[in-house]
């Protein structure tokens, strides 16, 4: 059974349609949400007991030996609320050092979500290990709602070349 999508013009289904678009280019763009299926390698858990918070988390990453393409993430870390309530300051495991960026919330109000603010960008913390990583993160997550994490470009810095005097 497929979509109806003569319903994408109704006001109030319009943000799912909307959704769905997202969704579509994000799994497009992506080939690590891909192209390892069904090869367990692509998958691996980062929390699925947390029992008291109702959060689960795991990251999709491509296949050993595999590169992305320009622009696109060796990984992503997909993170899912299933409570009603915020979490503010959920720390959990990280699959790899440095900044990490949402790149989606199911929570944005264009999607017909509460807009609860979730985290834009958060950075590893390298001193404290959490579930099984060798460092973690802290972020907040928007209730009921799916965060889509992908690592954040590594800034180079400029160079400090002096301008030449006429």
């Amino acid at each position: 059974m497929g979509l109806d999508w003569y319903l994408k013009e109704d006001p109030e289904r319009a943000p799912f349609y909307g959704f769905v678009g997202e969704l579509g280019r994000l799994y497009k763009r992506h080939a690590c949400l891909w192209s390892s299926d069904p090869d367990p390698e692509g998958f691996q858990w980062i929390t699925c007991h947390d029992r008291e918070n109702s959060v689960v988390a795991y990251e999709r990453r491509l296949p050993d030996g595999a590169s992305p393409e320009p622009g696109h993430s060796e990984h992503l870390v997909v993170v899912l609320n299933l409570t009603p309530v915020p979490r503010e300051g959920y720390r959990m495991g990280a699959p790899r050092a440095g900044a990490y960026r949402a790149i989606l919330s199911t929570d944005d109000e264009r999607f017909g979500g509460s807009g609860y603010p979730a985290s834009a960008e958060v950075v590893t913390d390298g001193d404290r290990p959490w579930d099984g990583y060798h460092q973690s993160m802290v972020l907040t997550l928007p209730p009921l709602a799916a965060l889509v994490l992908a690592p954040a470009p590594v800034k180079k810095p400029r160079s400090k070349t002096k301008a030449k005097s006429p």
